[in-house]
Formats: C-alpha cells, structure tokens, sequence
C-alpha cells in the first residue's frame, strides 16, 4: 500500500512506475454502540483521523 512506500518514494529509493494506477485503502475505526458516546473512543478516533490527516494528505473521512 501506499502507507508502506511513501518513505521510500519520497527519498528517492523506490520509484512509482504507474501513477495513474492506484488501490484506494480504507480504515475503519469499529466498536460496539454503546461506545459511541465513550470519551476514550472519540479521543482515539480524533487521534486517528489527525494522524492520517497529518501523514497522509489525500485521506478523507467519510462516516458510515
């Protein structure tokens, strides 16, 4: 996946051959409803959502 080699393409020891071909990758944060309102798993989800914003650009979240 792209989480796995951008490193490597960013310093130049791996290059992108088919750019215009790509897989989309999804992450999905479960739990059961009754933790929907816990404060641990909105701060986790929050946790998450930054960190993919942060490292990784083009992530958009979209909520089931």
């Amino acid at each position: 996946s792209w989480w796995d080699v951008s490193e490597n393409i960013a310093s130049g020891h791996l290059v992108q051959v088919l750019p215009e071909y790509y897989q989309p990758a999804n992450v999905w944060a479960v739990y059961v409803s009754r933790l929907a309102t816990s404060a641990k798993v909105r701060i986790t989800v929050e946790f998450l959502r930054q960190y993919f914003a942060e490292h990784y650009p083009n992530f958009s979240l979209e909520h089931a």
